[in-house]
């Protein structure tokens, strides 16, 4: 069985007028008039972002002194595969006629990434001994973010988040006797089955100040009073509509502060290996599916 984390993909995007896309091989433009401003519409951009990894296929970042190399393929009509891979320099020791030797030399360990067109939903491969989730989630982001600064004249995001259990939360909550701080951040809109109050909220901030983000911090030196009111904020976030944080300390005399996320616990997805030793496409497209319905 091969594990994977599970994301979703929200595209956030700022629509200017006159702004176009222009792929200069083909000298085609697309306005951002284009995609409306809704679900379909986002899902279209989403797309075409797709597309033009595919096209271009190779692409080379660097994050914190290192070098990545990403590729990207079409495998079916909904799913794009991303191999991500890092550079790193090893040293080697062999033999030679005229004795022992060192050779300096390069490999390049990699992981892979599925991503499904339809629901936005990501599959990354799991492989925490050469890849901390935290860096591939920024080498996605800098991917999309590249191909929309080199490919439009216009401003566009696209947010990666992943989708946590709603208990995770309360059992932080339940395990501390001291809170100190809770955050929540919510995206918006959201177009994922999460609702109530954070919906709402989310939705009101979105229509009246455009803020494709809201950010509800709590502070209590003394310690927080977590109700049940919390719950909607907790729901929408582990959905994968944003993401929370605490902070927290296991008792109030303990000095030892601690802090937990929804991205520190990620879900994670199972998935048998087909005949082959690969995955199994039709297995793949099925679990998306499901979690995409969710």
């Amino acid at each position: 069985m091969q594990e994977f984390y599970y994301y979703i993909c929200l595209g956030s995007v700022i629509f200017m007028k006159q702004s176009k896309m222009i792929l200069s091989k083909d000298k085609l433009e697309y306005s951002f008039d284009n995609y409306s401003d809704d679900k379909q519409g986002r899902n279209n951009f989403f797309n075409d972002v797709l597309d033009i990894a595919i096209k271009n296929h190779k692409y080379n970042t660097f994050y914190r002194k290192k070098e990545y190399i990403i590729f990207a393929r079409k495998l079916s009509k909904d799913i794009v595969k991303i191999e991500y891979g890092k550079k790193e320099k090893i040293t080697k020791e062999t033999i030679t006629n005229d004795g022992f030797s060192t050779i300096n030399d390069e490999v390049y360990p990699h992981i892979s990434i599925y991503i499904h067109r339809k629901y936005q939903t990501i599959f990354i491969e799991d492989n925490s001994s050469k890849f901390k989730l935290k860096n591939v989630i920024h080498g996605l982001k800098d991917l999309f973010k590249s191909i929309i600064i080199n490919s439009y004249s216009g401003i566009a995001q696209i947010e990666i988040e992943g989708q946590s259990r709603n208990t995770d939360f309360w059992k932080y909550i339940r395990n501390n006797d001291f809170i100190e701080e809770v955050e929540f951040h919510l995206l918006a809109p959201n177009f994922l089955n999460a609702g109530g109050k954070a919906k709402e909220l989310a939705e009101r901030i979105k229509e009246k100040y455009n803020a494709e983000k809201t950010v509800i911090k709590l502070h209590g030196e003394d310690g927080l009073i977590i109700k049940d009111d919390f719950k909607s904020y907790v729901d929408y976030t582990s959905y994968g509509a944003g993401k929370w944080k605490i902070k927290y300390r296991k008792n109030r005399l303990s000095k030892k502060t601690s802090h937990i996320s929804s991205t520190d616990i990620v879900k994670k997805v199972a998935l048998e290996a087909s005949d082959s030793g690969g995955i199994d496409l039709d297995l793949l497209n099925s679990r998306m599916k499901e979690l995409g319905d969710n």
